[in-house]
């Protein structure tokens, strides 16, 4: 059902998601926005499979946000205010810790599950909160980075919060050892957010290495991040169908 639809918005139950979307084939799809409560996404293998059969995604800017509430994983056009395609998934977790390992790998299948698109993403930003004070109320998986980064094979600029420089430096160099050449292998800027005067650079070793290997990388601190790209605008010409559940 719905092999025309282009606009995909949901807010409610993971449950109720995954059947809905085990009804419908909408290859066409080209801004789906989700937003999942109840521990977030319970199970995302439907999800998965649901995303596996979108066609024509074409995304160059990724933004992950870590909160103490949630996990958001954006993706953008390079000009996200004209149109689409655009992806947007919210996954809600509980203020008493969460379970960062299911987290952590709702997170990768979700990324796994649009990865044919993300070869074209060149900016990748991964965000805390608002102003970076603190870290979401959950741990993630040591190989959850190594992991992660690997799926964003052609990311060129790379824009992080000061809390996740030790976990990045670690994944892209472990223990201070040889650096993993196949994790962001045409990075060449790396910026860190950090609203404070950062004294110990912990890319320093990795750029140093990089660059003796012929791929020289520009790391640079800022103070405030750039501004957040806008989702494209939502416009009906009819009445939209609306469910409330």
């Amino acid at each position: 059902m719905l092999p025309g639809l282009t606009r995909l918005v949901f807010r409610g139950c993971t449950t109720y998601l995954e059947n809905l979307l085990s009804q419908i084939d909408t290859p066409f799809l080209q801004d789906l926005r989700f937003t999942c409560f109840s521990e977030g996404f319970s199970s995302v293998v439907r999800l998965s499979a649901f995303l596996g059969t979108l066609q024509n995604l074409d995304f160059q800017a990724a933004v992950i946000r870590f909160t103490r509430r949630f996990i958001a994983i954006t993706y953008h056009s390079n000009r996200p205010s004209v149109g689409p395609p655009y992806a947007n998934f919210i996954m809600y977790h509980s203020d008493a810790g969460g379970d960062g390992v299911h987290l952590g790998t709702s997170l990768l299948q979700i990324c796994d599950a649009v990865a044919p698109a993300l070869s074209a993403v060149e900016s990748l930003a991964l965000e805390v909160n608002s102003d970076g004070a603190y870290r979401p109320g959950f741990i993630l998986e040591p190989t959850f980075w190594h992991t992660f980064l690997r799926l964003f094979v052609g990311v060129k600029t790379l824009t992080i919060d000061v809390p996740f420089a030790m976990e990045i430096s670690d994944a892209l160099r472990p223990n201070n050892g040889a650096v993993i050449t196949e994790l962001l292998p045409v990075l060449s800027e790396l910026v860190i957010v950090c609203y404070l005067v950062l004294h110990n650079q912990p890319f320093s070793s990795f750029a140093n290495e990089r660059c003796l290997a012929g791929s020289p990388i520009v790391v640079r601190t800022i103070q405030h991040r750039p501004p957040s790209l806008r989702p494209p605008p939502i416009s009906w010409s009819f009445d939209p169908l609306i469910w409330t559940i």
